[in-house]
């Protein structure tokens, strides 16, 4: 990816209370950036933020999505992206 991007996905489900959007450098968390801190609307196939990689150096990354519930349990999924910003 380079650029502006739109993280398009889905967040809700049952007991939904809100998303988190975030990412880190490489696979290990130790350095994470939230893109969307509380998402309190479920988002079904659409655009759950946007991802300025510009001010990034280009590599490995992981997009980190986190669905939180009402009764404080989670799910989340992780993605793998190369961020390549030169042309």
């Amino acid at each position: 990816v380079r650029g502006q991007w739109s993280v398009v996905g889905s967040a809700g489900g049952d007991d939904f209370a809100y998303y988190r959007l975030a990412y880190f450098p490489g696979l290990l968390p130790e350095a994470m950036q939230l893109l969307v801190e509380r998402g309190e609307t479920p988002v079904e196939g659409g655009e759950l933020g946007v991802w300025d990689t510009t001010l990034l150096d280009d590599g490995l990354y992981t997009l980190l999505l986190t669905v939180v519930h009402g009764d404080d349990t989670f799910d989340e999924v992780a993605i793998p992206v190369t961020i390549s910003n030169e042309p």
